[in-house]
Parts: structure tokens; C-alpha cells; sequence
């Protein structure tokens, strides 16, 4: 596997995006290579993006009891796109496959786990009617009122807007297909709800400090490498040559963490 990496000069940041699951020598080749890249400056600050799908829990339903919705289907793909959000912020672009969810609700929560770094969970709402304009301000039932107004507002030789109401597909043009789109998912009795979330919803579980995840394996004497010591750059000739165990399973944010605490001041 690889770990491949950018630098913000402005911010002094380098941002590191592991393809797989690493192994304790790539991560340590990883750090290695950055160290000697001349264009990054000294006492950088580290990001790691896992782009793991267990940062997240997803659930789906259609009431004001989120907290009894069932599981939904994770993601095909969970990818971190850096300073790409508001002001500078990184974007997490999370991507089912088409279909997968309709007429519902989908909740989305950030954990706060190693990776994330949040202290609490984040979570979102996204709701899905297929075919519906806004018409109402008091519910979001897709009827003919809605084909209707699709077809009394075309968009053919113009790119329509990403916000315009009437181009169901987001294809960029307001046509039949769209009218039909909003035939094929009549929701009126049956509709999306305008869910109500003013009581509180039951928080999920924190993950366990770092000293409390166990590692993948457990010797009584290991020989891996000490990464308490302050010459890390002794541990990295150490490895990559062969001379320690280069079978440590240790989990990789145990060793980010002890690398970058070992980063001479």
C-alpha cells in the first residue's frame, strides 16, 4: 500500500492519505520521505485522512424518533478533500450508489474517534423526495402539482442552476424526463415527513482513548521499535534496514502519535 501526501505551505501543513491499510515500515517510509522533502518547512503539523467509513454511523427513517431508525447501507466510497470546504475547511464527499436511498431521511454522524479528533459527534440530516419542488412550506408530498410545475418551466437550451426546483435529475436541464421523474414517485399519504428534531437524540458511544485500544497483537517481549526514544530518526534507519521487527501490528495511530510526539523541538 502507499501513503501519498500535500503540503500547505501557507499553513504549514502536510496532509497524508493512506491508499489500503498500512503496515508500521510504510508509515515509517511515509515519514521518512516527508522529513527530506526540502520543501516542507520544519515543526510542520501532521493531517491524516484514513477515509474510513468507520468514522461514521448512518442511519434512515421517516419520524421524529431518529434514534430508533434502523441502520442505513454504508457508503461505496468515503473520500477527504482538503481546503476544499468553507473557509479552508477540509470536505468529506460521501458517495452511495444511485437509489440506494429514497423517500427518506438519511442521518448522517460524525464519531469522535482518532481519526475525526472530535470531542463530541457531529450529525446531519438530508432528506430525499424525488420529484418534489417546494411548493409547500407545510409538507414535502410529490404529486401532480409538482409534474405540473416541471412542465410549466423548461430549461432546454440553458444550463439550469444546481438549486433549480424543477431539474429532478440534476442533469442541468429542465425537460420531460423530469416531468416524468416526478410521475414515477408520487408520494402524497405516504410522503417524506417534515420531522421534528427538538428532543434529544441518544448519543452514540465515544471510542476508547488511545491508551485503551488494544493492539492487533500482544507479545510479552517485543521487539519492535522503542518510539518513546527521542532519536526516532535512529528507528527509522533501524527499520527500513531490516535490523528490527518489521512485522509490528501495533495500530498506525499508535504509531503516528508516538512519531510525532518524538519530533525534536
Amino acid at each position: 500500500m502507499t501513503m501519498e501526501y500535500s503540503y500547505n505551505a501557507e499553513a504549514n501543513i502536510v496532509y497524508g492519505t493512506p491508499s489500503g491499510t498500512l503496515t508500521v515500515m510504510e508509515v515509517l517510509a511515509y515519514f521518512q520521505e516527508v522529513f527530506q522533502d526540502e520543501k516542507v518547512a520544519p515543526r510542520f503539523i501532521e493531517v491524516i485522512n484514513f477515509n474510513d467509513v468507520e468514522d461514521f454511523a448512518f442511519r434512515v427513517g421517516n419520524d421524529n424518533d431518529p434514534g430508533g431508525w434502523p441502520a442505513a447501507t454504508a457508503p461505496e466510497s468515503v473520500a477527504v478533500h482538503p481546503d476544499e470546504g468553507i473557509n479552508g475547511s477540509d470536505r468529506v464527499v460521501l458517495i452511495w450508489p444511485d437509489g440506494v436511498i429514497q423517500h427518506t431521511w438519511l442521518q448522517v454522524t460524525m464519531l469522535p474517534t482518532l481519526h475525526t479528533g472530535l470531542n463530541t459527534a457531529d450529525v446531519f440530516y438530508f432528506g430525499n423526495a424525488i420529484g418534489e419542488t417546494g411548493n409547500s412550506t407545510t409538507d414535502a408530498m410529490v404529486t401532480s402539482v409538482d409534474e405540473i410545475a416541471a412542465r410549466h418551466n423548461p430549461q432546454v437550451f440553458t444550463l439550469a442552476e444546481l438549486a433549480n426546483p424543477y431539474d429532478f435529475n440534476r442533469d442541468g436541464r429542465v425537460t420531460a424526463v423530469d416531468q416524468i421523474l416526478a410521475r414515477h414517485n408520487i408520494h402524497a399519504f405516504d410522503a417524506l415527513q417534515l420531522i421534528d428534531l427538538s428532543a434529544p437524540v441518544p448519543a452514540l458511544a465515544p471510542l476508547a482513548p488511545p491508551s485503551a485500544v488494544p493492539a492487533a497483537r500482544v507479545e510479552e517481549e517485543s521487539t519492535a521499535a522503542d518510539f518513546t526514544s527521542t532519536d526516532w530518526s535512529f528507528h527509522f534507519d533501524a527499520l527500513l534496514s531490516g535490523s528490527e521487527d518489521q512485522d509490528d501490528e501495533r495500530p498506525i495511530e499508535e504509531v503516528v502519535d508516538h512519531l510525532l510526539a518524538t519530533l525534536p523541538e
